[in-house]
């Protein structure tokens, strides 16, 4: 188990080092001083390596062909943004 202290803001940090090297649904239990212990349903996250970034998962991707057959390739953001130049899709 992954013993968290909550601090001022209200949030606690759990290094990427103590993360398990899957992601691992359970049970957590919150602890107040002086109230019996509460339990929930977490999703611990796995551990990000170098191996395997974080990336962004494109909204859509859409693809429109051209009267000479050549196709357009336009990945979206979530946000409907598009990518900046160099992108690879």
């Amino acid at each position: 188990p992954i013993t968290v202290t909550i601090g001022e803001d209200g949030k606690g940090k759990v290094p990427n080092s103590e993360l398990p090297d899957g992601k691992v649904p359970g049970t957590g239990k919150i602890i107040e001083p002086g109230k019996p212990a509460v339990e929930v349903p977490v999703e611990t996250p796995a551990k990000v390596t170098p191996e395997t970034p974080v990336t962004e998962k494109p909204g859509k991707i859409e693809i429109t062909q051209q009267p000479n057959g050549n196709a357009i390739v336009t990945p979206k953001k979530p946000d409907g943004s598009t990518y900046p130049p160099g992108t690879k899709v």
